[in-house]
């Protein structure tokens, strides 16, 4: 006796091979967006910061900002001198407006926003700082300024 062995031509139905695709799809366009905020946030954090610098003394200089809204909680900056080193890097930049921090960098809000923007200026008052070193914005922004 033979078997007989029946042979579906068919393969999946049409309503599972829809549900299957619907379901990818979905699957994708949330996997796009958990991606798509942190491309955002990233680009946020490169913003870019432009400063007119001014020497005031023989170891002073005021720097006029201009740039967006820049949280001043996220900013790092860094002093570079005329060797290429790093004497600062890295700190902390300063978070209450019109107080000098302990490398004498002040952050002054000209419109009193709390936010570090176009209008605001920063005072370098350090004894060991002079021309030609560079302050520069490291985290929460990316700038730079040649000190004159």
């Amino acid at each position: 006796m033979k078997a007989s062995v029946k042979r579906r031509d068919g393969g999946v139905s049409p309503v599972i091979a829809t549900i299957l695709m619907v379901a990818i799809t979905v699957v994708l366009a949330a996997s796009l967006y958990l991606m798509i905020p942190d491309v955002q946030d990233r680009n946020t954090m490169i913003q870019p910061i432009q400063f007119q610098s001014e020497k005031v003394g023989d170891h002073n200089w005021t720097l006029i900002i201009s740039s967006n809204d820049l949280n001043p909680l996220e900013m790092k900056y860094a002093i570079e001198d005329v060797n290429g080193t790093y004497p600062v890097s890295g700190a902390e930049f300063p978070i209450t407006p019109g107080v000098e921090d302990t490398r004498g960098i002040t952050w002054h809000d000209g419109n009193n926003d709390m936010k570090v923007n176009t209008g605001d200026s920063i005072t370098i008052n350090n004894s060991t700082i002079g021309s030609g070193y560079i302050f520069r914005i490291t985290a929460g922004a990316n700038g730079y300024v040649k000190l004159p």
